[in-house]
């Protein structure tokens, strides 16, 4: 069975190097994110924004961004395992390093989302905000959320836009193992935020509530209020 993430077709990765393309373990990812092949791009930034139709933007708890995009970027790949679940030596979250990536990640995080969200609007593409904690309570529905945005996004185009099996392609998703694109749960004997940078993260997520609410953004109050710490 093809991987449930290409329920709707190849979704491809912004990577760098055609070397990447062929050694990629996302399905889709192989190809070149501008071939024409590819019903989407999954990237970290805003590569190639500008010539998509539309966007779906994912959006986390800051706390657990942080720490993830310090593994995708600082870490390294076990025994077994892919690109997608890198890790970094626990020790290292005590260092430095990771001192200087939490006060980098903090003064972008909710600039990053209103800003993409901005120019979005100015350029008229449709967009779907995505929170990640709803994928992990309702896989299935958000799944069928995402398909009817882009069934919408298609009429808006003059197109349409259907899935063959829609049903059964849901059923598979839910039914679906993707273990292997989660990290390993790593113990930490220390707090991982000191409270100056609680204090300035849960800011930064009262600062995008705000945007949410000055800009009649519908965003689930429930999840946002429990990021804070």
């Amino acid at each position: 069975m093809q991987e449930a993430c290409c329920m709707y077709g190849e979704i491809g990765e912004e990577m760098n190097t055609e070397e990447k393309f062929r050694e990629a373990d996302w399905p889709g990812g192989h190809f070149d994110p501008l071939s024409g092949r590819l019903i989407g791009i999954k990237t970290h930034a805003k590569h190639h924004l500008e010539l998509a139709s539309s966007i779906i933007f994912i959006i986390r708890n800051p706390y657990d961004t942080f720490k993830s995009e310090f593994n995708r970027k600082r870490g390294h790949v076990l025994p077994g395992e892919n690109a997608h679940t890198k890790v970094v030596d626990p020790r290292m979250f005590a260092g430095d390093a990771w001192r200087r990536n939490v006060a980098k990640f903090s003064s972008q995080w909710n600039g990053f989302y209103e800003t993409l969200i901005k120019e979005a609007k100015e350029a008229e593409k449709n967009y779907y905000l995505l929170f990640y904690e709803n994928l992990k309570i309702d896989l299935v529905g958000e799944a069928r959320k995402i398909y009817d945005f882009l069934q919408k996004d298609a009429l808006k185009s003059g197109e349409v836009f259907t899935v063959e099996n829609i049903e059964d392609r849901l059923k598979c998703i839910g039914e679906e193992d993707f273990s292997k694109f989660k990290r390993k749960h790593q113990e930490l004997s220390f707090e991982l935020y000191t409270d100056d940078e609680k204090l300035k993260i849960n800011q930064k997520i009262n600062n995008i509530t705000e945007f949410f609410r000055e800009n009649n953004i519908d965003y689930p109050k429930d999840i946002v209020s429990r990021w804070l710490q």
